[in-house]
């Protein structure tokens, strides 16, 4: 049963705390074991679409352009959106930071802007031929089409 209290509103009982608790260890375990999968898939779809790994990558490199790709800041994180789904994106105010500034890019803008950026990778990996390209076509395909869709292409 929920009490009131005067100065701080309604206060939890220790059943509600727990199911709240449970609820959100359980959203934060469904978020890290799909983008834990996604890692774990990649050598598999790059034997059975007989992918070198350079390539195998790309995707996963669109995936993250994708994940990161938010709209609004909030005191907690990057406010993220896909259909039906908003999310939170945590990381160093650094990476959201640039993510936000990036927020109105087109497509290809945002990843030459990813890529180009040698605080996040060391270098600039519009200078791996082909790379951005494919990037820009991988994430044009998720955004369009959703990551699972994307995947499900690779496999035919």
């Amino acid at each position: 049963m929920t009490t009131q209290n005067e100065t701080h509103g309604p206060i939890m009982n220790k059943k509600n705390f727990i199911i709240s608790i449970a609820i959100m260890g359980g959203l934060f375990f469904t978020f890290g074991f799909v983008s834990w999968v996604n890692a774990i898939l990649i050598p598999y779809f790059r034997i059975s679409c007989e992918l070198t790994h350079f390539q195998s990558y790309l995707v996963t490199f669109a995936f993250y352009i994708a994940f990161f790709h938010g709209h609004t800041m909030t005191e907690d994180g990057l406010l993220g959106s896909r259909p039906g789904n908003d999310y939170l994106i945590k990381d160093d105010q650094a990476v959201l930071d640039f993510y936000l500034a990036h927020k109105d890019d087109s497509c290809k803008d945002l990843v030459h802007a990813v890529c180009t950026n040698t605080d996040f990778w060391g270098e600039d990996l519009t200078k791996l031929e082909g790379f951005e390209a494919a990037v820009c076509t991988y994430l044009t395909q998720i955004t369009e089409n959703g990551t699972y869709a994307v995947m499900k292409t690779l496999l035919k």
